[in-house]
Formats: structure tokens, sequence, C-alpha cells
């Protein structure tokens, strides 16, 4: 599952993402359309959030 599926799935706007894991709502929508990768620390924090393995975000097309 993709951040965006995920996401939607909660309920979640990419802005409420993006307070609840510190970054900008741009910084989400780059990473939702494959454009930047998320840094370790931010995949955890992600994955924490979206209660999803941080692999996932880490490694989407596995």
């Amino acid at each position: 599952m993709d951040i965006a599926a995920r996401r939607r799935e909660l309920r979640m706007t990419q802005g409420e993402l993006a307070d609840a894991v510190k970054c900008s709502q741009a910084h989400i929508s780059n990473l939702e359309r494959g454009k930047d990768n998320a840094s370790p620390d931010l995949a955890k924090r992600l994955a924490q959030v979206l209660d999803i393995p941080v692999t996932k975000i880490l490694y989407p097309d596995e």
C-alpha cells in the first residue's frame, strides 16, 4: 500500500499528515507522486502515523 492510499484510508489530508510527521505538505505531495524519497527518519515517522511497515515507505515498489 502506498502512502497516499493509506492516508486516504485513514481519512487524513496531506496537510494533516505533514503536521503529524513534522514536514511540509509539499513534501508529502512529492512523496506520494514519487518525486521525492523519504529520509530514514521521516520514513519511520510516516510508518508510525500510517501504521504500516517502514519498508513500505523506503521500498514502495517491493
